[in-house]
């Protein structure tokens, strides 16, 4: 099926590029983008597309994804390896890729923008290529446990509904999550920032838990939103970090932190009361 570009504009209108569909993404011409996948036989959609109450029950979405992604590195040309890998607006039942590796050759980053994402299991999954996941929306609880990101991660709006897992993920490179949002807990215990980190004006609804963080390269938190409690404690901070105009709207603890370079807490909101206690 083809679909509009105009579906994923921003409501202010916002360029198309941030939502990953301008004229330069592979698939799309005249402002319209065309999925790259096969229909499923007897219906006029892909499995990605079909709304999961149509599947047939011997077809599974995520086993699909897992293939196509395999499949892409042995495609000839870059725009054909590129297009393998769209799953722009794709619908899942459950997405449970734990201990998986995911490689899509010459760095042809996986593209989820506006996927539905339910009950996502990543757990111990090892991901060699760039990932983006502008806008989709993770419903369920989300799994990150020990998962290795080696290539570039994008959230940026990304929609966290239930509870999110980071404890003992490793970024092997930058993760941009503007504009994202978490409406329950997101725990990032002992996760790995080995690039610059940034979490620009995120929204964190619940509990946001960075215990024993390491961010080693540039973070970003300048006009995040915690509306609850927020934990640093023992958190490793190696290079510059920015809180300019965050909010916090409950405790807050940065207890035993290392700040090894500038932190900006400049402009900060705190309603609730920070506790900087051993920290240096």
């Amino acid at each position: 099926p083809d679909y509009p570009e105009c579906k994923h504009k921003g409501d202010d209108n916002t360029s198309r590029e941030r939502w990953l569909l301008s004229e330069e993404v592979p698939g799309v011409s005249d402002g319209t983008w065309s999925c790259p996948h096969e229909s499923v036989s007897g219906y006029d959609k892909c499995v990605f597309h079909l709304p999961v109450a149509d599947r047939p029950s011997d077809i599974d979405a995520t086993e699909a994804f897992l293939e196509a992604v395999a499949a892409a590195a042995d495609l000839d040309t870059r725009t054909q390896r590129r297009r393998q890998v769209q799953f722009i607006d794709a619908e899942f039942e459950s997405f449970d890729i734990a201990g998986e590796r995911l490689e899509t050759g010459a760095s042809n980053y996986i593209n989820l923008a506006h996927a539905t994402i339910p009950d996502a299991n990543f757990g111990g999954t090892i991901i060699d290529a760039p990932i983006r996941f502008p806008h989709a929306r993770f419903t369920g609880e989300s799994n990150f446990l020990d998962a290795q990101f080696n290539g570039l991660v994008g959230l940026r709006g990304t929609i966290f509904s239930g509870t999110a897992r980071f404890k003992g993920a490793t970024f092997n490179r930058p993760i941009s999550a503007k504009h994202a949002r978490f409406e329950e807990a997101a725990y990032f215990w002992h996760t790995v920032f080995k690039r610059h980190a940034i979490f620009y004006h995120v929204d964190f609804e619940g509990y946001a838990y960075f215990r024993g963080v390491d961010f080693d390269n540039y973070v970003r938190f300048s006009e995040a939103h915690f509306h609850d409690e927020a934990w640093f404690e023992l958190g490793e901070f190696g290079d510059d970090a920015d809180f300019i105009e965050t909010r916090f709207e409950g405790p807050h603890s940065f207890v035993a932190a290392e700040f090894e370079r500038t932190t900006n807490f400049s402009e900060v909101i705190a309603a609730g009361e920070m506790d900087l206690t051993d920290t240096h």
